[in-house]
């Protein structure tokens, strides 16, 4: 990815794995599979996947504040920052890249909540999704994108988690349907 996916090889890639590319090629057909293999790997390392889902235990305050320390986590992470600048980078010439990004990273991340918030019946689910996590992807995101700041520790992004959900509790609360 430092190098922008449009113009990596496959080759250049098999080589730093320090691997073949004929072995490359039994795992990925090509370097969208390898690149949609590598978000599925970064959404997994923060639970927003299929083979890591976040366990949910059915209480709106705690599940919103676990979701929000997930997501806060994944905007705020050096490697997940480094690939979303790329995918920026490439979108103008290479906009597959983008596509491929947004499906498997905002979209999913959003689906999962607005699946959350349906199961709770909140209205408008979708747009209540969208709007918790756009209120997280702040100045905490731009900041870590730009590399202005040191990624504050963990007990300040949770505490700054649990103020977005104290806001939007409420609101929850009283959009659930009857």
């Amino acid at each position: 990815m430092a190098q922008g996916l449009k113009t990596t090889s496959m080759d250049a890639i098999a080589k730093r794995a320090g691997v073949s590319k004929q072995t490359l090629y039994s795992h990925f057909k090509n370097k969208d599979d390898l690149f949609s293999a590598v978000l599925r790997w970064k959404m997994n390392q923060h639970q927003f996947s299929d083979e890591a889902p976040i366990e949910f235990s059915g209480d709106l305050e705690t599940d919103l504040n676990l979701f929000g320390q997930h997501f806060i986590g994944l905007l705020v992470d050096p490697e997940a920052c480094a690939m979303f600048r790329s995918v920026i980078g490439e979108s103008p010439n290479y906009p597959r890249v983008s596509r491929l990004f947004y499906e498997n990273g905002p979209q999913r991340i959003r689906e999962i909540l607005r699946a959350y918030l349906a199961e709770q019946g909140v209205q408008d689910p979708e747009f209540h999704a969208g709007l918790f996590t756009g209120a997280l992807n702040g100045e905490l995101h731009m900041s870590a994108m730009m590399n202005l700041d040191e990624v504050p520790p963990r007990r300040e992004l949770n505490q700054y988690v649990a103020r977005v959900v104290k806001v939007f509790l409420p609101l929850f609360r009283e959009k659930r349907a009857t």
